[in-house]
């Protein structure tokens, strides 16, 4: 989530050509929240659904969450930072940074952002987590997906 939060802001000033806005400095830290509820109250059963998505290509996580939970970490995590009373961008990172571009974000760009990062850091991790990335997003934002990689990769964040 660090590695995720620092791309964002790296991408948002890089993409955007303005310095992050403060209200925005959480959104890559916690647009997987919902992950966390899922790993703290069902650890074992969580845990055997992330084993399934990274180590069987094709897999969808958000499906899998769904059969088993009735319902994703990007809507648990929605809700509850809804709940909490964060900013409505925050929250939109949280329940849309799968599909940035669905109709409801108002916040697309900081949204699409938070997409590629989250994927981009999982990259660098050396986890492919299977996620697939929204190619319609970059031009929204004007930008290339190799643009995004080279300037995160300029940055050698690990």
């Amino acid at each position: 989530a660090c590695l995720c939060n620092k791309i964002v802001t790296i991408l948002y000033e890089k993409i955007i050509c303005e310095k992050l806005p403060d209200i925005y400095s959480s959104a890559g830290l916690l647009h997987d929240i919902g992950t966390i509820v899922l790993l703290y109250n069902y650890r074992g059963k969580y845990a055997d659904i992330l084993d399934k998505a990274i180590n069987e290509g094709g897999i969808s996580l958000i499906n899998m969450e769904i059969q088993t939970f009735s319902a994703s970490h990007q809507e648990i995590g929605g809700y509850l930072l809804n709940w909490w009373g964060l900013p409505q961008p925050i929250v939109e990172s949280a329940l849309f940074h799968h599909s940035p571009l669905d109709g409801r974000v108002k916040n697309k760009e900081l949204v699409s952002i938070v997409h590629i990062a989250d994927i981009l850091s999982w990259k660098i991790l050396g986890i492919d987590m299977s996620k697939t990335l929204d190619n319609n997003i970059f031009d929204l934002l004007g930008v290339s997906s190799d643009d995004c990689k080279k300037i995160v990769t300029e940055y050698k964040l690990v």
